[in-house]
């Protein structure tokens, strides 16, 4: 028998959210799993614009060609996060086997979710496996075969097969997850996190309690990304980055990367004040100035540290020596900056042996 997955699938309403609500449904119309093994969970984050639910009821609540909808209204907007969490908390109650995140802008190919199960069936060590992400402008560009962590916290999308860059974490725009593993590595998504670096954060948890991450290439969505140019979210990852360094990193790794932290963070200003979100960067050293962001951060810490059976040597090899994001492209970044990360990269891997 097939297990049981919970499509999970948070809303925010705008004018442009109906094309992309429409184009997913559609294609969770054609989906090639048994119908009494899967459901379909809705989230409904309240915007500006209003909710999805007036939208969703009237095409989509009742349709039978799509599996069985369970539409949640949420009192507040707390993020993809804290949007998926709810959804995580109804997966349960139905006896959810699997979960299998999708983004709003995102739609799956008829065999997404039994290309999944069988990835995950041949590979029962890897807790969290994403589906090839394909480009929804370009069907013939891959926008990500996984996902690549930086030893300093930054992610990126990894566009070539053959690049020999380690994968790290998995993408929240298609991902199939173990309900049973969450138990072991302290539940989903923290969602204080909002959103951005969530996925970091689950794919680090499912690490170090000793899960693999993987890839299913036949599983296939189609993503249409577009890298966004609000500054708010400048806030988020580089907040949420630096949350997950002290929380996830030993303190003794932690100390040892930090010159190299402190380093970049003289780019990150550059970077800021040439994008224009230099006030946004203040912010957030604004948040680690609070005393109760550190309460926060060591009770988070400890929560995080319990999950470990895996050291950092084991993860550092998991992580890339180098920043190759295309949103952050430079000759200075290319030729001089990397030369100096992927040094320091083989310092920490000689110093941090077990």
């Amino acid at each position: 028998m097939m297990p049981k997955i919970a499509i999970q699938y948070v809303t925010y309403w705008s004018e442009e959210a109906r094309a992309d609500i429409d184009a997913c449904m559609q294609s969770l119309q054609d989906l090639n799993y048994d119908r009494d093994r899967v459901c379909l969970i809705v989230v409904d984050n309240p915007s500006p614009s209003g909710t999805a639910r007036a939208y969703l009821e009237k095409p989509w609540l009742h349709d039978a060609h799509i599996p069985k909808m369970h539409l949640i209204d949420s009192p507040v907007n707390d993020g993809f996060s804290g949007g998926h969490n709810r959804a995580y908390e109804h997966a349960r109650t139905w006896g959810a086997e699997y979960l299998y995140l999708l983004n709003q802008d995102a739609r799956v190919d008829p065999h997404v979710l039994n290309a999944a199960i069988a990835y995950a069936t041949q590979h029962p060590q890897e807790a969290i496996v994403q589906s090839l992400i394909v480009s929804e402008q370009d069907h013939t560009h891959v926008d990500s075969y996984g996902n690549v962590l930086h030893y300093l916290g930054f992610g990126y999308q990894d566009p070539d097969l053959v690049s020999g860059r380690p994968h790290f974490y998995g993408s929240g725009a298609g991902l199939l997850v173990r309900v049973d593993a969450l138990d072991h590595i302290g539940g989903l998504f923290e969602t204080s996190y909002f959103m951005y670096h969530e996925d970091v954060d689950l794919a680090w948890r499912a690490r170090l309690g000793g899960y693999g991450v993987g890839v299913a290439h036949d599983s296939i969505v189609y993503h249409r990304y577009e890298f966004s140019r609000s500054i708010t979210k400048f806030y988020w990852m580089e907040r949420n980055r630096w949350v997950t360094q002290l929380t996830h990193l030993a303190w003794p790794t932690f100390w040892l990367i930090l010159p190299m932290a402190l380093f970049m963070e003289l780019g990150t200003l550059l970077f800021a004040l040439k994008g224009g979100w230099l006030k946004t960067k203040g912010q957030v050293y604004t948040y680690f100035l609070q005393p109760a962001s550190w309460r926060w951060i060591m009770a988070r810490r400890k929560h995080v540290q319990a999950v470990r059976v895996v050291t950092d040597a084991e993860l550092l090899r998991c992580m890339a020596p180098t920043i190759e994001a295309q949103q952050t492209a430079s000759w200075l970044l290319d030729v001089i900056v990397n030369s100096v990360l992927a040094a320091y990269y083989q310092f920490l891997l000689f110093v941090i042996r077990r």
